[in-house]
């Protein structure tokens, strides 16, 4: 059986055990979390996932997501995805150090962008 991936990106309240909550749901339906973000911004919890599955494992964690999101009032959105990819690219870490200053963000990805470059992974803290 093929596996199939799904991205899910939850915003909420951020409170003890929303992670824990998640990964249990994901554990339960059979499904795996491949790659994961989750971050703390002002009181909101913020997570995207990338989950696997097979698919009957799939249409578990589909139908009950959403019940489980509303209890534990997260805004939910889930997108069927292809498999991660892997290697071809060049990895490079860059990282920049400064005042903080409107559009210092948008200075640096317009240099990448112009040169072609893809960001795959960006953070950012005042």
């Amino acid at each position: 059986m093929k596996t199939e991936y799904l991205v899910i990106s939850a915003l909420g309240h951020d409170r003890v055990g929303l992670v824990d909550d998640l990964a249990a749901f994901v554990a339960r339906t059979g499904c795996n979390v491949e790659e994961s973000k989750m971050a703390v911004l002002g009181g909101e919890f913020a997570v995207i996932m990338l989950i696997s599955g097979k698919p009957e494992q799939m249409g578990n964690f589909t139908n009950g997501i959403g019940k489980l999101a509303d209890g534990l009032g997260l805004h939910l959105e889930l997108r069927a995805t292809a498999a991660p990819r892997t290697g071809g690219g060049r990895p490079y870490l860059i990282e920049s150090v400064s005042l903080d200053t409107p559009g210092i963000l948008h200075s640096v990805t317009s240099v990448l962008k112009q040169e072609g470059i893809n960001i795959e992974d960006l953070e950012t803290e005042t």
